[in-house]
Formats: C-alpha cells, structure tokens, sequence
C-alpha cells in the first residue's frame, strides 16, 4: 500500500490533468498559482482519498482546515485515517 502522502500525490496529480507546471510536490498549491484545482475537483480529490484509504473525514474538520497545498490534504488524511501511516 502507498504511504498517505504518495497516494495524495497520485490522486491530486490525476484529478489535475490540465498541470503542466512539473511534478507535483508537497508544497504545491491547490487552487489558482498551482494546479487550479476549482472547490469541486478539492471535493473528487477527498472523495477520491477516502475510498482508497478507507477513511472517513470529518466534515467539520475538513471545512475548518485551510487546505491550500497538497501537505494540507494529508495533514486532514493523516488526522481523518487515524492509524494509517
């Protein structure tokens, strides 16, 4: 199984097709400067991570966080995954 932060990457790299700006890192930004992803590619990419991870993000958690690069998804993966690594 990929670690939390190398399936994040995956799963946002594949929702960002239109990127050209190189590889996708940690640090990337999520919305205009970066990928572009609008607030409903965000939405796919969570949807997308609970099903492969086999978590349950906490709506509230998820909407009080300021998710702005990839670290910010799985930083809320991490606390949302509980025991995954």
């Amino acid at each position: 199984m990929d670690s939390i932060e190398d399936a994040v990457v995956r799963i946002v790299t594949k929702e960002a097709q239109e990127y050209t700006g190189g590889p996708v890192t940690m640090d990337t930004e999520l919305g205009s400067g970066g990928l572009g992803l609008s607030s409903l590619g965000l939405i796919r990419v969570l949807v997308c991570i609970e099903d492969e991870l086999d978590a349950d993000f906490d709506d509230e958690q998820v909407m009080s966080a300021n998710i702005r690069t990839v670290r910010d998804i799985v930083s809320v993966a991490r606390d949302c995954a509980g025991s995954l690594s």
